[in-house]
């Protein structure tokens, strides 16, 4: 048994019928969904990473959760910066959820070495025009570069998104929001300069007034900025 046949026996042992019908609620768009728990993926994950991962890569994906899989092991399977990058640029177009999306970008563990590829990649999706690719750019800078040195360059790409999507207009919202947590000074202009469509402020603002990590006093002037915008 190969380990693509030994994965799909996994994966259909550890299904949950219940789960996997609230995953297809939740998670509109995705491939067919077996159901199987991310603590299961996760498992699975760590053993086809220290095996013969490159032979699991080669195979086909029907299922949501192989493309999870997918997307993780080329996170943490033991090769090179370049390969990793070479193999997460034909992976990013497979994208088609925010949950595969998320777990992907927030899987990476960049190294210094690996941060100036890494920022290449968002710089080419950042306005690639597809949802999940603009997604996977904002998620990218949202989990790796609220940084000092990176701070600005993020805002400016984050105001400049355009596009009907909405999951990318939630991910651009929670990539300002948690810019907003970190450097409140330099965010709250962008919030406040109408760069931002309506609906991606509305949703940003929503996103920083549920975080316990900003003050009362912020989340009231913010309330009142929503306020007076018009509807859509």
């Amino acid at each position: 048994m190969g380990i693509r046949e030994e994965v799909m026996c996994e994966l259909l042992e550890n299904a949950d019928e219940k789960y996997g019908k609230f995953n297809r609620k939740l998670i509109p768009g995705s491939e067919g969904i077996i159901g199987v728990r991310m603590p299961v993926i996760r498992r699975i994950v760590r053993n086809v990473s220290g095996g013969d991962w490159r032979e699991y890569l080669e195979g086909r994906d029907v299922y949501f959760e192989e493309v999870m899989i997918r997307g993780l092991v080329i996170c943490l399977a033991p090769e090179d910066a370049e390969e990793r990058m070479r193999l997460a640029e034909g992976f990013i177009p497979r994208i088609d959820n925010w949950a595969v999306c998320d777990a992907f970008c927030s899987a990476f563990k960049p190294t210094d070495r690996d941060r100036r590829m890494i920022w290449d990649s968002v710089l080419a999706h950042h306005d690639d025009g597809t949802e999940f690719g603009m997604r996977y750019a904002a998620v990218m800078m949202k989990s790796h570069f609220l940084d000092d040195g990176s701070i600005d360059a993020v805002l400016r790409m984050l105001s400049s998104v355009r596009h009907q999507g909405y999951y990318l207009k939630m991910g651009v919202a929670w990539a300002l929001a948690e810019c907003y947590v970190k450097y409140p000074e330099r965010t709250d202009p962008i919030l406040r300069g109408g760069a931002l469509e309506t609906d991606v402020l509305r949703m940003t603002i929503g996103k920083i007034t549920d975080s316990y990590r900003v003050d009362a006093k912020a989340k009231e002037d913010l309330r009142l900025l929503r306020s007076s915008l018009r509807s859509p």
